[in-house]
């Protein structure tokens, strides 16, 4: 009799453990992802346009109706404030968690082969498929400003989307950024009464 109520004891132990574990499952983990593959972020009808402000070298150097449809010539064009030239297209891919987790940021300069007229081909997640999204910034080498206020300026375009192969926004409006010093700073001498102000820890008097 005790051994047939053991067995019934274990049994109904059996019965209630798999009954917890259908009402709490256990979470599958996700993985990290891992970039070791390799794809290609595309644009739809790529319009870079140009905002307003913009130095006569500038215009010079640009489409005339302002609107770059190639990412190489965004690389390619130099500005007349120096050398080398500042131009770069950062590319961020991060997963949202449902497949895998993690991101990956690439930037690619002048030169780079791995940047087409509106195409990039940037690592890519080997392990899962990729949910997330992609954003795409953009920037034009530095120019002497002639117009409005600052020294320098370049232009910035930001893209973004859910899938590298064609779902960046194409049409995107540049914005103007200005400063006072060719390395993208805005310190300015603050001059005091006496004609003395601060350069690199030291007063300096004129």
């Amino acid at each position: 009799m005790k051994k047939i109520e053991f067995i019934f004891k274990v049994l109904l132990f059996l019965v209630i453990m798999q009954s917890c574990e259908q009402f709490n499952p256990v979470d599958p983990i996700t993985p990290t992802c891992l970039w070791d593959e390799n794809n290609q972020v595309s644009f739809t009808n790529l319009q870079l346009h140009h905002p307003s402000g913009l130095s006569n070298f500038h215009i010079s150097q640009i489409p005339q109706d302002r609107i770059e449809r190639s990412l190489v010539n965004i690389l390619e064009v130099n500005g007349d404030a120096g050398s080398p030239s500042q131009a770069k297209i950062t590319v961020n891919l991060k997963a949202n968690g449902d497949a895998c987790v993690g991101e990956k940021t690439v930037a690619f300069m002048q030169g780079a082969p791995e940047v087409s007229i509106a195409t990039i081909n940037v690592p890519f997640v080997s392990n899962a498929i990729f949910l997330g999204e992609v954003t795409v910034g953009i920037r034009g080498d530095t120019f002497r400003n002639t117009i409005g206020s600052g020294t320098f300026y370049h232009i910035v375009w930001t893209g973004s989307g859910n899938d590298p192969n064609g779902g960046v926004v194409g049409s995107i409006a540049g914005t103007k950024i200005t400063y006072s010093n060719r390395d993208g700073s805005s310190k300015k001498k603050v001059i005091s009464k006496d004609g003395c102000y601060i350069q690199n820890g030291q007063t300096v008097c004129m």
